[in-house]
């Protein structure tokens, strides 16, 4: 198959797939922002505010969890799907499926990590 078709196939897959995890992250968790100093410990526990991106990174990847598992799963079935009709030839397009894996990912996860804030 022509590689502009299997180009084209696969940004119309991420953002399809981005489409879907967004759409899945409002509906689980809305667009509050929630402001993680407020679930830090108070000003007697020695610790600085170099600790918030750390907090949020965990939170994000723990709030997450959901839409990388949903996500993996669409991911194999499109990409066994994909190379059944000999869309995609075994290893030899690898990098097509993992395109589709990892960039809406990060797409979902960057909006997660948007909604925590920092006040002080």
């Amino acid at each position: 198959m022509n590689n502009i078709v299997k180009i084209v196939l696969t940004l119309v897959f991420i953002i399809l797939f981005s489409t879907l995890l967004t759409f899945i992250k409002l509906t689980l968790f809305g667009t509050d922002t929630i402001y993680i100093a407020d679930y830090m410990p108070g000003p007697n526990v020695k610790k600085s505010s170099s600790d918030f991106p750390l907090v949020a990174l965990k939170a994000t990847f723990t709030r997450g969890i959901p839409l990388i598992i949903i996500h993996t799963i669409f991911t194999i079935i499109l990409s066994i799907i994909l190379i059944k009709q000999h869309i995609l030839i075994g290893t030899k397009d690898f990098l097509y499926p993992l395109l589709i894996f990892i960039v809406p990912l990060i797409i979902v996860l960057i909006g997660l990590y948007s909604q925590f804030g920092y006040t002080c």
